[in-house]
């Protein structure tokens, strides 16, 4: 499901970027966007194109991702401890928290005291 709706997305992004003239996507031979997917079993039925017994309950919107893999999108594994989208998304422990927060490249400053935080709510003036 989410797959599908990231495929979605990247083809409306790869023709919005189209549209306003970005030379790399203006070539018909533009590489495929990568898109990392950590369902191992939601990539074998995207990248082959073979029709099985098991895949016939599948919604069509899921066929959808087969016309476009490897024309406009490229699907790659990644294990799920390696995708820094995770800590956006759900809770983790604080080691793998702090691990894709540093990979995101967002900084954590633990000893800053901003003067909010300095004056107690009855120092500040009246309005």
């Amino acid at each position: 499901m989410a797959l599908s709706f990231a495929t979605q997305e990247t083809i409306w992004l790869r023709s919005l970027l189209k549209e306003l003239q970005i030379p790399k996507y203006l070539d018909k031979n533009a590489q495929p966007t990568t898109i990392y997917e950590d369902n191992q079993s939601c990539i074998s039925p995207a990248m082959n194109p073979v029709h099985h017994a098991r895949t016939k309950h599948i919604d069509i919107r899921h066929h959808f991702i087969r016309d476009h893999v490897d024309k406009e999108i490229h699907l790659e594994y990644l294990p799920t401890a390696d995708m820094v989208a995770d800590s956006l998304t759900k809770t983790l422990p604080a080691p793998a928290f702090k691990y894709h927060r540093n990979n995101m490249c967002i900084k954590h400053y633990d000893k800053i005291v901003t003067p909010m935080t300095q004056a107690s709510m009855t120092e500040l003036p009246n309005e």
